[in-house]
């Protein structure tokens, strides 16, 4: 079904525990790793962790690189998880994770909007979709992907009777053009999905 829709106080404690954490694995010796909600962390003899490094250059041994034949962005993705359906224009790929029932759309363009235009474009479509019903923005913010800041918008709404939550990742270069990588899934089905999507958005690559 789904499928077919398309303070300054505050600041100083988080220094301070940054800091006992640095001063603490510096002085530790790492004796293993493990995966925790998709993410890697690093354990050390010490009792102490941390996130492990995500170096974006390296493609993990479980993933394939789904790239644009339009521009250069690319996602890299486990083949065993997700799997690739037919996609409808715009989109340039459409993915589907089956066993929650995710999906993504990617939207590549060879042209430039400047991303205050690119967000309020991306909410003016996804109002068009949701007709009387007001969408409802549940975060906009920035995240760090590949060492570009990407705009990143999480917002509900409801399409042809279905309550869906849709997370969107999206950047836009005068060099190169623009992309969007978009997941959805009933709002039900969010919350399980969120690691996966983290995971996922990490593994983004835009750009030569």
């Amino acid at each position: 079904m789904i499928r077919k829709l398309i303070g300054a106080s505050v600041g100083l404690a988080f220094t301070g525990a940054a800091m006992f954490s640095f001063l603490t694995v510096a002085h530790a010796a790492e004796i293993g790793r493990a995966f925790v909600n998709g993410k890697e962390i690093i354990l050390y003899d010490n009792n102490t962790w941390e996130y492990a490094p995500f170096d974006p250059s390296i493609e993990a041994a479980d993933c394939t690189s789904v790239k644009s034949e339009r521009i250069p962005a690319s996602i890299c993705l486990n083949p065993d998880k997700w799997r690739l359906l037919t996609a409808t224009p715009p989109a340039e790929f459409m993915l589907q994770y089956p066993s929650e029932e995710l999906y993504l759309i990617i939207v590549t363009e060879k042209i430039y909007v400047p991303m205050k235009l690119f967000k309020k474009a991306i909410l003016q479509n996804a109002q068009v979709a949701a007709g009387l019903s007001k969408i409802r923005i549940m975060e906009d913010s920035t995240s760090s992907i590949d060492g570009r800041d990407f705009g990143h918008l999480i917002f509900a709404s409801n399409t042809s009777g279905l309550d869906l939550v849709y997370e969107n990742f999206h950047f836009t270069d005068q060099d190169i053009g623009s992309v969007q990588f978009a997941f959805f899934t009933a709002s039900s089905v969010y919350p399980n999905v969120v690691p996966v999507i983290e995971d996922a958005s990490t593994r983004i690559k835009f750009g030569n």
